[in-house]
């Protein structure tokens, strides 16, 4: 389980006002918070349900486009360039 490392920088940051007005999607890490999180089964539940399937269907698509755009980023090096030395 995580220690709510994500969910505290998100309170403590401005992008939750930022994306206010829109529905922005995130990972488990981000539980309580007021972002479209993907269905998860219970523990000790063989599969999810069909409409928990359902639901997380478009969650996937957005969530696949936009690890892509990571993944290219990382291979063109742009993210390590814009790094602040350290």
């Amino acid at each position: 389980m995580a220690d709510g490392g994500d969910r505290k920088a998100w309170a403590s940051s401005d992008v939750k006002d930022a994306v206010s007005k829109s529905t922005a999607i995130a990972d488990g890490g981000y539980l309580g918070t007021s972002l479209a999180i993907a269905h998860r089964r219970e523990r000790g539940q063989a599969e999810l349900s069909a409409q928990g399937e359902e639901h997380n269907r478009p969650h996937r698509k957005a969530s696949s486009r936009v690890e892509q755009v990571f993944a290219r980023l990382q291979g063109w090096k742009i993210r390590r360039r814009c790094r602040p030395p350290r």
